[in-house]
C-alpha cells in the first residue's frame, strides 16, 4: 500500500469518526445548540458511512488515490473535524 493510499484511508476514517461524533453531540432528540433537525443528523450519518466505506474500499482494493481524490478527502476531513470541535465547544459553553 502506498503512502498516499494510507493517507487517503486515514483521512476518510478521520472524517467518518468526526461526522459520527458531531451527530452524536447534537443529541438523540436533535437537542443541538442551536437546534438541529433530524435531517441534519441523518445527513451526518450518511456522510460518515460514505467516508467509512470509501476508506474500507481503499483498504481492501489498495487503490492508489490520485491527487484530486486526496484533496477532496482532506477537505472533508478538515470540515468534519472542525465542525465536531465547534459543536463540542458550543455544548461545553451551553450550561
Amino acid at each position: 500500500m502506498s503512502a498516499l493510499a494510507i493517507l487517503d484511508l486515514s483521512l476518510l476514517w478521520a472524517a467518518a469518526y468526526a461526522f459520527h461524533w458531531r451527530g452524536h453531540l447534537l443529541g438523540r432528540r436533535a437537542e443541538g445548540w442551536p437546534q438541529a433537525p433530524r435531517s441534519v443528523r441523518r445527513a451526518l450519518d450518511l456522510a460518515a458511512g460514505g467516508c467509512f466505506l470509501a476508506g474500507l474500499a481503499v483498504l481492501i482494493f489498495r487503490a492508489a488515490p490520485n491527487m484530486a481524490h486526496l484533496a477532496v478527502d482532506t477537505s472533508i476531513a478538515v470540515y468534519a473535524i472542525v465542525m465536531a470541535i465547534n459543536v463540542a465547544r458550543q455544548r461545553a459553553t451551553r450550561g
